[in-house]
């Protein structure tokens, strides 16, 4: 991974303090490519209500540290997407009555080339997580991204590009696909030569932790379907104190969580410091499973957690009152507090890319302990899980991977003149798409 800086920066490597681990058959074939998040810290502890938000970025063993982008203009003004007065739509456009159109003119002097932004940027209505794609002049791209644990006070702000008729009809030049319901979101993006493309996802506040799953290039939905053109390079830029930016390479294959943690506030024992976060599962969660799955917390005192209080599954699952309790557990390592789950009891998803931890905590200061009063933890995970049962998949003992590939003639994907390149050359003609699938199942 490498760092490029104007102001000085780093990389903080991360210890792993959570793993689910294979047990009862509950896991299949081993996994690879997921992330890790670390959770905020809910407010039951008021000596933690004055601290700073702490914007944090974690991709396998990496952990970022980010300094939000700040401006005194809204986030839409900020990125300046434009679409045609012709057109409507709840897209956060500004709409200056004037080009360059379908694209962010607002960050064009923090755009490069084939490369992807994200960053976070405060302004006058609160904190918002912005995407750029690509840079004006470039040859274009696509991108497809799952976005899951999305708070329901959050929405996108900014959708560029998603554009309707007055009539509510979608123009065939509208390429892009926003599904956007609950707190699971997946958006397909595509974009010509001397355009680009992004949104902004806002207002998050203290303990939202949202994991992304990244498809660049050949991985994303709408790749060659009408536009040419690679991402080669995924930026997290970060405010420098001095007017610029610090930019950290990302990997473009590995999903990311983005987290707003409450900083611990300065004290000794009044303070509240607990070291809890989570790690990346060593296997595949088998959703059909009626195993256990054990689950690890690190923290200074793992006795001070309060197990009756743990609830362990899918994000919607928890927050919803109805995650799994504890089964079992075992306080026998340092640091480690280790708790079984059922697995049909975590309503997990294959669809969902994150799992949430929540629970209680007695104590504050280095040890954990020290006083009898609780604050509340909250971590997400990202996962990878499977159902057997679906379709492609192999339910018995033995693991399947399958690969396909097909040839086929697209469609000419030319759009209209208004939405073209300048060279009118945004359709694409005959061109060859191709499908992968792997299918993986344990019986039990």
């Amino acid at each position: 991974m490498t760092l490029e800086t104007r102001a000085g920066s780093s990389t903080v490597g991360r210890r792993s303090l959570l793993q689910a681990l294979a047990a009862a058959g509950a896991f299949g074939t081993a996994a690879t490519g997921v992330t890790a998040a670390r959770g905020g810290q809910d407010g039951d502890d008021d000596s933690n209500d004055d601290a700073d938000p702490l914007y944090a970025v974690e991709q396998g063993d990496e952990r970022y540290e980010i300094t939000p982008l700040s401006g005194s203009e809204p986030v839409e003004s900020f990125y300046d997407l434009r679409i045609p007065e012709k057109y409507v739509g709840e897209n956060g456009a500004t709409d200056p009555g004037e080009g360059p159109y379908y694209m962010s003119v607002g960050t064009r002097d923090l755009q490069r080339p084939s490369t992807s932004l994200l960053f976070f940027y405060d302004g006058p209505d609160g904190v918002s997580l912005v995407v750029v794609h690509d840079a004006d002049g470039d040859d274009g791209g696509s991108a497809t991204w799952t976005v899951s644990g999305v708070p329901a006070s959050a929405e996108w702000l900014v959708k560029d590009d998603f554009y309707l008729f007055e009539s509510g009809e979608r123009p065939e030049s509208n390429y892009d696909n926003w599904d956007t319901d609950g707190s699971n979101h997946r958006i397909d993006w595509t974009w010509g030569a001397t355009r680009g493309d992004g949104g902004v996802l806002g207002y998050l506040d203290p303990g939202a932790s949202i994991g992304i799953n990244p498809q660049f290039n050949e991985e994303a939905a709408l790749y060659g379907e009408h536009y040419e053109g690679d991402i080669d390079e995924w930026q997290l830029l970060s405010a420098d104190g001095e007017g610029g930016v610090t930019r950290s390479t990302l990997d473009l294959g590995a999903p990311i969580t983005v987290a707003v943690e409450r900083a611990s506030t300065d004290g000794g024992g009044d303070g509240t410091d607990l070291d809890l976060s989570v790690s990346p599962p060593d296997a595949k969660i088998n959703v059909e499973s009626e195993g256990l799955v054990p689950v690890d917390i690190d923290c200074p005192d793992p006795s001070a957690i309060d197990l009756d209080s743990i609830s362990f599954g899918a994000p919607e699952a928890v927050d919803g009152g109805d995650g799994a309790s504890p089964k079992q557990h075992d306080h026998a390592e340092e640091r480690t507090c280790r708790v079984h789950f059922r697995v049909d009891e975590t309503d997990i998803d294959p669809e969902n890319a994150l799992a949430k931890v929540v629970g209680k905590i007695r104590g504050s200061g280095d040890g954990g302990g020290g006083s009898d009063e609780f604050s509340s933890f909250s971590l997400d995970d990202a996962i990878d899980a499977f159902d057997p049962t679906d379709d492609g998949e192999d339910d018995g003992d033995d693991s399947d991977d399958g690969e396909g590939e097909e040839d086929g003639q697209r469609k000419d994907g030319r759009g209209p003149p208004d939405h073209a390149n300048d060279d009118e050359s945004n359709g694409r003609g005959n061109g060859n798409g191709k499908g992968r699938g792997n299918g993986e199942g344990k019986g039990n």
